[in-house]
């Protein structure tokens, strides 16, 4: 799954939006968390987020879910986020 944390204010978080819709376009499980709101602010403390735009890989569920990868600015093209080799992870 792939865990975008995006803010209003933030210039660069479109691209981060827009690299989650595209994901999403593709069959990717995406969950945007904004900052902007107290859950996401939450989740973002509890993933140790220290700027925005910040996009996660992660594998599990819940609370068990696991980072596999964390991507900060400057963003990746959705073909890096896609491409398992770079971090040779195994299925979502």
């Amino acid at each position: 799954m792939y865990e975008i944390f995006i803010k209003r204010d933030c210039p660069n978080c479109p691209t981060a939006r827009g690299l989650g819709v595209e994901l999403a376009k593709r069959g990717k499980e995406v969950i945007f968390w904004s900052l902007d709101e107290a859950d996401g602010l939450c989740e973002a403390t509890w993933q140790e987020i220290q700027s925005t735009p910040t996009i996660l890989y992660t594998a599990g569920e819940g609370d068990d879910r696991k980072e596999m990868h964390r991507w900060i600015y400057p963003l990746p093209s959705v073909e890096e986020l896609t491409d398992k080799d770079l971090f040779n992870l195994g299925n979502e």
